[in-house]
């Protein structure tokens, strides 16, 4: 039996199809903003990176859920054991760090948009990455990391192709990404791969991804003498930034982490 357009009961489907896509997204209130004066990120208190541009902050992203669930690509760090978790920037910084307890350890995920000082305040030199280094503090704590990228707000579907189990590399359209998790990669689809492992105390992977000009994509690993470098100097060109502020009233964290916003 057909159902008129306007029936109570067409009404009613439209509105059950209308919540369940609404629910699929979290308020955007929840999402933690990354950045480096050149490209940004955000990230959802479920640990995906659910939006990224790199280059600029105006450049088409190459992970986009935040706009299409569905298309948009996300970069995920997904932890077993029905997890709590809490968050926040490292003191005078735009680097986050998220602590996660389960029942069987407890880990910390720090995630960072790469920048160093230049020759001087008005040159810094931000790094088109994104850094996620994933640490178990006690216990052990079984982690998935996925990586879907969508080129083109979701128009190009890239390919994905890996070169170890380590290492692989994206590309599609105007946009080529280097893709880095020492957890061991493999292939989920044309366009994804995802880690999988169980930490224990003490253990740390970082996952990784580098964008570039598809004419200029390098398939290199990062190692991890190289990476705490460039954590070691995000930390310090963040703080030096900060420690200019002179505000001291009960918003100086926030005041702090909106610098690193407006700072080009």
């Amino acid at each position: 039996m057909a159902i008129a357009p306007g029936s109570p009961r067409t009404l009613e489907r439209m509105k059950l199809k209308m919540n369940t896509a609404v629910s699929l997204y979290p308020p955007i209130a929840d999402y933690a903003f990354l950045g480096n004066c050149q490209s940004t990120a955000l990230v959802s208190r479920d640990g995906s990176i659910d939006w990224c541009c790199f280059r600029r902050f105006d450049s088409p992203p190459c992970f986009g859920r935040l706009l299409d669930w569905r298309k948009g690509g996300y970069f995920g760090v997904t932890i077993s054991g029905a997890p709590r978790a809490t968050r926040s920037y490292l003191q005078g910084t735009n680097i986050l760090e998220t602590r996660v307890r389960t029942a069987s350890g407890v880990l910390t995920v720090t995630d960072f948009l790469p920048i160093a000082a230049g020759d001087d305040s008005s040159s810094p030199r931000p790094r088109s990455q994104l850094i996620r280094l994933v640490r178990c503090e006690r216990g052990e704590v079984d982690v998935q990391i996925d990586f879907e990228p969508r080129f083109d707000f979701g128009v190009t579907t890239p390919r994905t192709d890996l070169t170890s189990d380590s290492l692989g590399v994206v590309y599609g359209g105007a946009d080529a990404l280097v893709v880095q998790c020492e957890l061991g990669l493999t292939q989920t689809s044309h366009s994804g791969c995802s880690a999988r492992g169980i930490l224990q105390a003490g253990q740390e992977v970082a996952a990784i991804v580098t964008h570039a000009l598809p004419h200029q994509l390098r398939a290199r690993s990062l190692s991890a003498a190289t990476i705490r470098e460039r954590l070691g100097e995000t930390r310090r060109f963040w703080q030096d930034w900060s420690g200019r502020c002179t505000y001291q009233g009960r918003y100086q964290e926030q005041g702090s982490a909106a610098q690193s916003f407006s700072r080009r």
